[in-house]
């Protein structure tokens, strides 16, 4: 019995290994995926433009809203401003 925990354990952690290989790999790989990072970024500056339109009207929100709608705007186009969507990444992180 001892023995058949073993492997089940064993074959556990291999699966366990693998998945966490594969999501560091999915971090590398979605660096460059463009329209990953929009999607990411339109849900994460939805959440705040709802967080703080309850706070009421202040600068951040007029800023939030800036920036969703330049989010929106390149969602679907082929070219995108790599440039700006990297700044945006790094002022609202995203998992």
């Amino acid at each position: 019995m001892s023995l058949k925990k073993l492997g089940l354990g064993k074959a556990a952690n291999k699966i366990v290994e693998h998945l966490d290989s594969f999501e560091k790999l999915k971090v590398v790989a979605n660096k460059k995926n463009y329209p990953h990072k929009l999607k990411k970024l339109f849900a994460r500056l939805t959440e705040e433009q709802d967080f703080w339109s309850r706070k009421g009207e202040s600068p951040k929100l007029v800023d939030i809203q800036r920036d969703l709608n330049f989010v929106t705007s390149q969602i679907g186009e082929e070219r995108v401003d790599a440039v700006k969507i990297d700044l945006l990444v790094q002022k609202y992180p995203i998992n």
